[in-house]
């Protein structure tokens, strides 16, 4: 055998070694760019929905300070510039209502050194729990006792006949009780999930700044406190960025 042939064979024995070494090292550049490509495109989406979240959070929690500060302006006839004692307020006079149906009209309300007049309407634990708590239906079995009495009717000059739930039957007059008969049926009814308007409401998401509120006799303006953008890194090459959340006048957002 020559030595161009055995010089043949060396080459051809090298270049099979080579050439899978090769390859597996291209499969792993390729794996490692794809997967910089989906972090490229993924990453950067997500950092976008979590400041869109932000940004929607910012939007309730001012929401919800306009209208404790409508509640506020129902019950005193004025607005008050600060977040922490508007929401204080508010929930004070919701938790006292709740516990004592006699607290309505002309009360007042402690809240540390300060003294705050107010003027409760009948329920208002009802209107505040219907405008923040989340609602939920659920369905029941409700049984229920049905009395079937006589009353006189003097205008027939006979006894009427009537049915009545056993609940109801000590706030009517009647002459006799003829039976008493359960029933069952079917109910869906509304219940609330509790709402607390704590503190968090009083500041936005991520700075934790106190929101601003600019109050006169007539008119208030709730404003989202930063007028920069705001930046956080993410993922080591990214940043998460957060700008003004805008303003409430007198109820109406900005951001419409």
């Amino acid at each position: 055998m020559s030595k161009e042939h055995n010089v043949q064979n060396g080459e051809r024995v090298e270049n099979i070694n080579y050439k899978p070494k090769t390859k597996v090292l291209l499969n792993w550049l390729a794996a490692i760019l794809a997967v910089v490509l989906i972090l490229v495109i993924y990453l950067p989406a997500k950092i976008w929905e979590q400041e869109q979240q932000i940004i929607q959070k910012g939007h309730k929690r001012m929401k919800t300070l306009a209208q404790t500060q409508k509640f506020y302006h129902q019950m005193t006839g004025s607005y008050l510039d600060d977040p922490e004692a508007l929401v204080n307020v508010v929930s004070a006079v919701r938790d006292s209502n709740l516990a004592d149906s006699n607290f309505t009209g002309e009360q007042e309300v402690y809240l540390n050194d300060d003294t705050f007049q107010v003027d409760v309407p009948t329920k208002f634990y009802r209107t505040f729990d219907t405008t923040f708590a989340m609602s939920y239906r659920r369905e029941e079995t409700i049984t229920d006792t049905i009395c079937t009495v006589l009353k006189w009717n003097e205008s027939l000059a006979d006894y009427d006949t009537l049915y009545v739930n056993a609940e109801n039957l000590n706030q009517m007059k009647y002459d006799s009780l003829i039976n008493k008969e359960t029933q069952t049926r079917e109910t869906t009814n509304t219940y609330y999930i509790r709402h607390y308007l704590d503190e968090k409401y009083t500041y936005r998401p991520i700075t934790k700044t106190k929101y601003d509120i600019k109050v006169d006799s007539n008119s208030y303006k709730i404003i989202d406190p930063i007028d920069y953008v705001y930046k956080e890194p993410r993922y080591l090459v990214f940043n998460l960025k957060d700008s003004t959340h805008g303003y409430i006048k007198d109820g109406e957002p900005s951001w419409k």
